[in-house]
């Protein structure tokens, strides 16, 4: 883990020192740009429940420092969860008890609210005059509708923007089409490996403190 970690900061120093590829993400809403009277940044957490080595919470970060605002993390927990089991359920909230231990560290505020995203996050977000909510990718049908029914509940001047954190080429720049065989695919992600196989630098500790408790 030290290895790793030095790593990290031999790549960067911060997001900001970063060439971030953008092509990583993609503006669900119209909206692009961060009103200037936001109080804070929003990653919201779904498929990739990690702090390090996240490309959504580094571009969230990104947003956060140059809008010299606190960076906020969600997690909108449900239920029944993707009908995981009890065991798996159990994992989850392990592995996000892990999450929100690292963010108080970086000094990034860990909310976990309860049910779906598209929900209980927007009214959030207006509450806390959010300025941005970055989120992560899932093609799954469910995950999606998420994303969406979040896009037409949020305020028409927060940008929603999404960010492939699972896949080394993003799914949109790997294919435009489905694809029915690895086959077919394969050239496609191999031939673009060496753009996107890159080192991440780290996220590191957050220089501005939100003004209110996590939820």
């Amino acid at each position: 883990m030290k290895q790793i970690h030095k790593k990290r900061e031999e790549t960067a120093k911060s997001i900001l020192d970063f060439n971030f590829n953008k092509s990583r993400l993609r503006i669900i809403s119209q909206e692009q740009m961060v009103s200037d009277d936001c109080e804070g940044i929003v990653y919201w957490m779904s498929r990739d429940s990690r702090v390090q080595d996240n490309w959504a919470f580094l571009y969230a970060q990104e947003l956060a420092l140059k809008n010299k605002v606190p960076l906020h993390v969600c997690f909108c927990l449900i239920a029944k969860y993707l009908d995981a089991s009890v065991r798996q359920f159990h994992f989850l909230i392990k592995g996000l008890e892990k999450v929100a231990a690292d963010c108080d560290k970086l000094n990034i505020s860990f909310h976990l609210l309860e049910g779906n995203g598209a929900e209980v996050l927007p009214q959030w977000v207006i509450d806390h005059r959010i300025g941005a909510v970055v989120c992560d990718f899932n093609p799954l049908r469910v995950p999606l509708g998420w994303v969406e029914g979040a896009k037409k509940k949020l305020k028409k001047d927060v940008p929603l923007i999404q960010v492939d954190a699972h896949n080394v080429v993003p799914c949109w720049v790997a294919s435009n089409k489905q694809e029915y065989s690895a086959r077919t695919i394969r050239n496609k992600i191999n031939s673009k490996l060496d753009e996107y196989l890159t080192e991440f630098p780290p996220v590191i500790k957050h220089p501005h403190s939100s003004s209110f408790k996590p939820e």
